[in-house]
């Protein structure tokens, strides 16, 4: 019996001692997703919100924008 208690808490001890590894592992992937998932909810905010401002504006202002924009600066 004790080298079955012995073994019994051998294996407790390693657990014990690994567990709280695990833990921060998981809460610091958990922390990780969490602010991946943030971070793409906020750049799709931003990006419907460009969208509303292009369907609002018209035609011609977009491509006067888009021109603005692309045109190279050296150039006129």
């Amino acid at each position: 019996m004790p080298i079955i208690s012995s073994i019994v808490s051998s294996v407790v001890n390693i657990f014990t001692k690994i567990l709280p590894f695990l833990f921060a592992y998981k809460a610091g992937k958990n922390s990780a997703e969490k602010k991946e998932l943030e971070d793409a909810i906020e750049k799709n905010r931003e990006a419907d919100k460009i969208e509303e401002d292009i369907d609002r504006m018209a035609d011609d202002a977009v491509t006067s924008e888009l021109r603005k924009r692309w045109r190279r600066k050296d150039v006129l």
